[in-house]
């Protein structure tokens, strides 16, 4: 969290830009917890991360879950929001395996 997020807060990722994404493949391919351990280091670290609002959830893209966030950028006078993928790796390796 320290590290992705505050790379877009800070402007190292998507300078000028309102909107950012991030993917993260889940090895064990449990969404749920993924996205609650997400959400548990938002929350130790929302003041680091500059945390405007609180994951909202998207709808799912196939078997990508989907949740948003929103962050008072350091050098700009707008937020940005960031969309977060988890992608389950068990999926990703069986599609991998059908498109052979």
């Amino acid at each position: 969290m320290k590290e992705g997020v505050k790379r877009f807060v800070t402007e190292q990722y998507a300078e000028h830009l309102s909107i950012g994404s991030m993917l993260g493949y889940v090895m064990d391919s449990d969404l749920s917890f993924a996205q609650s351990k997400v959400q548990a280091s938002l929350d130790e670290n929302k003041e680091e991360v500059n945390l405007v609002s609180w994951p909202t959830p998207v709808d799912s893209i196939a078997f990508i879950q989907r949740f948003q966030t929103r962050h008072r950028k350091e050098t700009a006078t707008h937020n940005i929001e960031i969309h977060h993928g988890l992608l389950p790796y068990s999926d990703l390796w069986e599609l991998a395996q059908l498109c052979r």
